[in-house]
């Protein structure tokens, strides 16, 4: 089975063994249509969502309630 992970470069998606690591820098998951065209074009068969916005310790202790939500 094709395993794709998003956020396959952060502390998380890159501890998952898969078939594909897909990075910001290789799509932006906020665009719909580079995110369609990226996964016709890989044809995962599963995928794993590791992506989201991170601030580290002084991220978190700057923008307090902004990562949660």
């Amino acid at each position: 089975m094709k395993i794709l992970v998003t956020g396959g470069h952060g502390m998380v998606g890159s501890a998952i063994d898969a078939d594909i690591h897909l990075a910001r820098e290789d799509c932006d998951l906020t665009n719909r249509e580079r995110t369609e065209y990226t996964f016709k074009k890989l044809q995962p068969e599963g995928i794993i969502h590791c992506a989201g916005k991170v601030g580290g310790i002084g991220g978190n202790s700057n923008f307090k309630g902004e990562y949660f939500l």
